[in-house]
């Protein structure tokens, strides 16, 4: 038997989750907010958003949020330069109904600094501290604040000085700091 067959995707494609941006080649930095954004298909009322980096889970983005197609994402501090960033975006009932950005993306740290100063209050006793540099951002009822100096002396070590703060409310906070060697202190 010969003849011509047209056979149409529309069926398929109709009900496709797909990630629009970013989608590959796009350069992010950190401390800045971007809009990831997916076509909804049928994914539900809700899907969750993931970084993936190397092909593998970074970071989550999202647990939880409404399929409307944008997401608006602060990218944290804590997010490592690199150029093999993917977004991976899952319906959060139906599994199977997932997809990532089609190529990698590169996020880069944000230069910071610049003389300006962020000032946070951390404890209901009005203790503040004051960084040079600060993303702070906030998931379900948790608030963090990441600030970090260049080359400062804390708890008699110089380096690099990074001070965390999780907190749930005035009365319930957790604080950690680390120093890295850094080769341009004196």
């Amino acid at each position: 038997m010969t003849g011509l067959f047209l056979l149409s995707s529309s069926a398929w494609s109709a009900g496709t989750l797909k990630v629009t941006t970013p989608n590959g080649g796009q350069k992010w930095t950190t401390g800045k907010s971007y809009q990831i954004k997916w076509s909804k298909g049928t994914a539900g009322a809700k899907v969750k958003i993931q970084l993936l980096k190397d092909g593998k889970d970074y970071k989550w983005i999202s647990k939880s949020t409404k399929n409307d197609g944008k997401h608006t994402w602060k990218i944290p501090s804590t997010v490592a330069t690199a150029s093999t960033y993917k977004v991976k975006i899952t319906s959060t009932t139906k599994k199977t109904v997932t997809d990532s950005s089609n190529k990698n993306f590169k996020i880069t740290k944000s230069k910071g600094g610049g003389g300006s100063s962020a000032l946070y209050t951390i404890s209901k006793d009005g203790s503040t501290v004051r960084c040079p540099t600060a993303d702070a951002f906030s998931e379900a009822e948790l608030s963090y604040i990441v600030c970090q100096w260049t080359c400062a002396t804390y708890k008699g070590r110089t380096g690099i000085v990074s001070l965390s703060f999780l907190y749930k409310s005035p009365s319930f906070y957790l604080y950690s700091y680390s120093v890295s060697a850094y080769t341009g202190c004196k």
